[in-house]
């Protein structure tokens, strides 16, 4: 298991460590707008009890309002990978509040579903607070549940 998890956080930085070359790019003649965010976040799993967990998220701007964000969850047991749809909903503030929703797996093999919300709020030019609330539906042959996940953190964009 702790291989498994070596080899994601390597992977999730080879990604990051891309991003950013691509970013750097289009930086040349003056500003551009940030198209990619990085979020490092540790928070709480409720299912049947509660779990200490920690994320790792990378999102792609694909519109003003929409982002593509793919993550992982580790678990002391399990690591979750899913996909998500983020909608940002702009306030003209500092404040910037999500809705997301996505689909993915448990290395231990469930499928699942998510659907949540959070806030990112601006500490600095490009760095900003992040909290978020997600809730999952786990899929296997045992059957289905469900739980919820809490995680805060800080995001940067690139």
């Amino acid at each position: 298991m702790k291989s498994k998890v070596l080899f994601l956080g390597l992977v999730f930085s080879l990604l990051v460590c891309f991003v950013n070359l691509i970013a750097e790019e289009g930086r040349g003649d003056g500003p551009q707008k940030r198209r990619f965010e990085v979020a490092a976040m540790a928070g709480l799993a409720f299912q049947e009890g509660s779990t200490a967990l920690g994320s790792l998220n990378l999102g792609w701007l694909i519109s003003p309002v929409f982002e593509i964000e793919p993550n992982v969850i580790f678990t002391s047991g399990d690591a979750i990978i899913s996909l998500n749809l983020d909608a940002n909903i702009s306030t003209g503030s500092k404040l910037v509040p999500y809705l997301s929703a996505g689909a993915g797996f448990c290395i231990h093999g469930a499928f699942l579903f998510n659907a949540g919300g959070g806030l990112k709020y601006g500490i600095a030019n490009r760095l900003s607070f992040r909290g978020e609330l997600k809730f999952y539906s786990f899929t296997d042959e045992g059957g289905t549940s469900t739980g919820g996940i809490f995680l805060a953190g800080i995001s940067y964009s690139l």
